[in-house]
Formats: structure tokens, sequence, C-alpha cells
């Protein structure tokens, strides 16, 4: 009786360390460490692999998320660059939606996780373009925190990026490249 008793108090013991244990190593992420493990998996990978890296390192379970955008490129094409610069540009830190895009107005800024850098929303008769780029494939994924979409091709931060858009940048994004 007595060995029962002990082998039951061992395996609740053993049970309090590893809830304890995984409460402090498993779910403890912040905000700003999910940011910088999604910016590093996806600059790590081709665009290819962007959707599962983002969705797999963006995760609850892990610890905080980041309510987020993600636009995918088709083409390989990228515009040069820092790959952690190129990739922080294509998230925008909202989920948003294909609906909740098509309802902002024509030349609406939407920020990204490159500091200063927004992407040039552009809704005319003609079409929806972020930095004059079609969305191919609108919400590919989409949850509560995070929405994916699949762009034509790589987003430009060198040529749209800037806070102070000009009418010559507008018409530049309005046109489908």
């Amino acid at each position: 009786m007595a060995m029962a008793r002990n082998l039951i108090l061992t395996v609740v013991c053993l049970l309090s360390a590893i809830s304890l244990i995984s409460t402090f190593i498993l779910g403890t992420r912040t905000v700003d460490e999910t940011t910088e493990e999604v910016i590093n998996a996806l600059s790590n990978s081709n665009f290819d692999d962007w959707s599962p890296a983002f969705i797999s390192t963006n995760n609850p379970i892990l610890g905080k998320t980041l309510p987020s955008t993600l636009f995918i490129p088709l083409s390989a094409n990228v515009h040069g660059g820092d790959p952690r610069n190129v990739t922080a540009y294509h998230i925008v830190p909202e989920r948003l939606r294909f609906a909740e895009l098509v309802a902002k107005k024509d030349g609406t800024l939407l920020p990204t996780l490159l500091p200063g850098l927004h992407i040039i929303l552009s809704n005319s008769s003609t079409g929806l373009t972020l930095d004059g780029v079609d969305i191919v494939e609108p919400d590919v994924f989409v949850d509560s925190v995070m929405a994916v979409h699949r762009v034509a091709s790589p987003l430009d931060f060198g040529k749209y990026g800037n806070t102070i858009v000009g009418d010559e940048q507008l018409q530049n994004a309005r046109r489908p490249r």
C-alpha cells in the first residue's frame, strides 16, 4: 500500500514538474521575439517556403503571435538587398483579409515591418495593386491572427517604400508591372 502511494506521489510530482517546465519553456515568447523569428525564418527561405515558415513560426503554442498579413511573391526575381529587409517589407503588422484590402481607399499606405516604410495600396477601377503589383491569389490562408496573399512579383521597397508619397509615385504604383 505504501509502495503504491509512493508511486502515485512520484507520478504526480513528475507531471507537476513537466507542467512547470513547459510553462517556462513553451509559450513565453513576446511579440517582438515572434517578429524576429518570423523575419529570420522567411529571410532564410525561398518564396515557395514562406507560407509554411510564416505559419509555423507565428504559432500561439510558442507564445505571443504577430497579427499580420504576408504578401508572398510568385516570381523569384528579388530586387536585391538584404533578405531580411525584403522579408520585412512583405509583412504588414495587421491581419488584413482581401475584402478588407479592397475596402481601403486608393493611395492608402500600409505599414510594414521594415521601419518607416510603407506599401502603397492602389484601389481603382482597374483593380487592386500593392506598389503596382497585382494580388494574384487572395486569402491563401486566413485565421484570426494572420492572412497570406500571393502577389505577382516581389514588392520593391527601394522604389515605393517611402512614407511621403508624391503624385508620380502613386501613378507608378497604379501601373501594373
